[in-house]
Order: structure tokens, then sequence, then C-alpha cells
């Protein structure tokens, strides 16, 4: 019996992560989800073989599963129009990102709120409207991805036959694998 050949293995497990990245591209696209979130969506490698599709932003949760509108009196909500400006924000791998841990979640001195928002740079709001959900990357029944399963199906078929067909002539000319 043949050895797994493990490179093949480990190309295939990156070109369907590909092809499911391209699918959940489209996803979005037919969405019309945000050009941001387009543009920052990787894929990552796991432990294996495995591949995971990543967007930074955190607020992709709230495009995804939308969000019910929120009130907040004091402080109040604040953004910035172009987030590279955000000194709140750390430095990650596709820019900047917000912290995860709370300990690293750092506040605008009040003389850089004064600075930034004389400039013109801050959006300061007390509410927030709801989202309505976009499920870009929902893979059961009527979701955007819910055909990628068999996409990914079809692609790995015809990448295995090409291999077994290089792989092994003889036995592929004999049995019409």
């Amino acid at each position: 019996m043949a050895a797994v050949d493990l490179d093949f293995m480990r190309r295939l497990a990156g070109i369907l992560a590909f092809r499911a990245g391209q699918r959940a591209i489209q996803a979005m696209r037919t969405l019309r989800v945000s050009r941001t979130l387009q543009a920052s969506l990787r894929i990552r490698n796991g432990p294996r073989l495995q591949r995971n599709l990543h967007i930074p932003q955190y607020w992709a949760l709230y495009v995804h599963d939308g969000r019910p509108s929120v009130t907040r009196t004091k402080p109040p909500m604040i953004w910035f129009h172009n987030p590279s400006l955000d000194p709140r924000l750390i430095a990650g791998p596709f820019g900047p990102i917000t912290p995860e841990r709370r300990r690293d979640v750092s506040r605008l001195s009040k003389a850089q709120f004064k600075r930034f928002r004389a400039q013109g740079h801050l959006i300061i709001a007390r509410t927030v409207s709801s989202i309505a959900k976009k499920p870009f990357f929902s893979v059961g029944p009527g979701g955007a991805m819910s055909d990628v399963a068999e996409v990914l199906r079809k692609e790995a078929d015809t990448r295995i036959r090409a291999h077994l067909r290089d792989t092994f002539p003889d036995l592929f000319r004999l049995h019409r694998i």
C-alpha cells in the first residue's frame, strides 16, 4: 500500500482554503458587506492541515450576526474616521486592531480627545442604531455559503484524481479511476 503524500495533502489543503476564501468573498459581495471586511479577509494556517478564514475587525461579528441598537450616556461611544489615527488600537499583522483583552484597552487622554475633536477626526455618539444581520459565513440551508461544501468536494475530487493519475498511471489505465 502506498504511503500518504503529505506534501500533496498540504498543497490540497491550501488550495481548498483558497477556494473557500474566494467563496467567502463572493458571499460578502452578494450580500453587499463592507469593502473593509472584504479586503481584510485572510486565510491563516492552523495546526496540521487546518486553515482558518479570519477577519481582524471586531465589528465583523456585528455585521454577520446583527446587533440591536445601543444607547450609552456616559462616556459616549467614540470612533475615528480613520482607524489608523486611533492611538487606542494596537498594531496587528494586517493593520491596527482593537485589543482583545480588557487590560490592553486604553482611553484617550483629555488632551488627545480635545486635539482629535478639534481636527475633526472623531465620531462621537450616544446612540447607535441596530444592524440587520448579513450572515456571509453561514453554511446552513439558505446561507450565503451553503454551497461551499459541494464546491470544495468537487475541487478536491478533481485534484485527487489528477494526483492519482500522475502517481499510479498503470492503475489508472486499468481501472479508469
